[in-house]
């Protein structure tokens, strides 16, 4: 069973989820963009230990607090390879945006498709460019995390540097394809949502259903 928080942080209210195995002696957190002294002491009365960050993307709301928690718990940093740079030389005038934003080095690039195991938990990456070229979703067995590409009710941009809106369509349309109603969709802002009130209801989606070509993630 999987047990949760969110807390949102950071300048541009980033939700930050922290999670784990009920039974499992630690937790990873998920988009850790500010606040880490408050991160800390919600991860202290969870479980006591952090063994990994799991980067959605790299955008500096998403990762202004990787290194002062990294240096506290000594966990792993995970992250696609294709915003690894943003993490290493965070851009400064974003960074200037949110109080600031210190580089870290990623400890794992994560690919399309591969299985984590963390704190209890099956975690599966879906690579979802488009916001930015190293997207990505995290899937569980009861939620998928999907940083900045879906919102309740609308999408991540496509008008920053590196982001692309014709992988963003692809995305979107993978993650109708990949996720089933119900399970909770969790955004890198803004509430929680499911992909059956996604498809009744968020515009950009209405057109992108037949896009071919969009692969599944390979079987277990």
């Amino acid at each position: 069973m999987l047990k949760m928080k969110l807390l949102t942080v950071g300048a541009l209210g980033t939700n930050c989820y922290l999670l784990g195995a009920e039974n499992a002696g630690g937790i990873v957190m998920i988009d850790p963009g500010g606040d880490a002294e408050a991160l800390l002491a919600e991860a202290d009365e969870m479980a006591g230990s952090v063994e990994a960050l799991l980067l959605t993307h790299g955008h500096v709301d998403h990762i202004a607090a990787c290194a002062e928690i990294i240096r506290a718990t000594g966990a792993k940093l995970y992250i696609h390879s294709g915003d690894a740079l943003m993490v290493t030389k965070p851009d400064q005038y974003w960074a200037s945006l949110v109080g600031g934003c210190e580089p870290c080095e990623p400890d794992v690039e994560v690919g399309d498709g591969e299985r984590l195991e963390l704190a209890g938990l099956e975690i599966t990456v879906l690579h979802t460019p488009g916001h930015s070229p190293g997207g990505v979703c995290y899937l569980t067995a009861d939620a998928c995390f999907c940083g900045d590409t879906l919102f309740a009710g609308s999408i991540g941009r496509t008008d920053l540097p590196l982001a692309d809106p014709q992988a963003m369509n692809a995305s979107l349309a993978r993650m109708v394809s990949v996720l089933a109603d119900e399970p909770q969709i969790f955004p890198g802002h803004g509430p929680p949502t499911t992909m059956a009130a996604e498809k009744n209801t968020n515009p950009f989606l209405r057109d992108i259903f037949d896009i071919p070509g969009i692969p599944d993630i390979p079987p277990a």
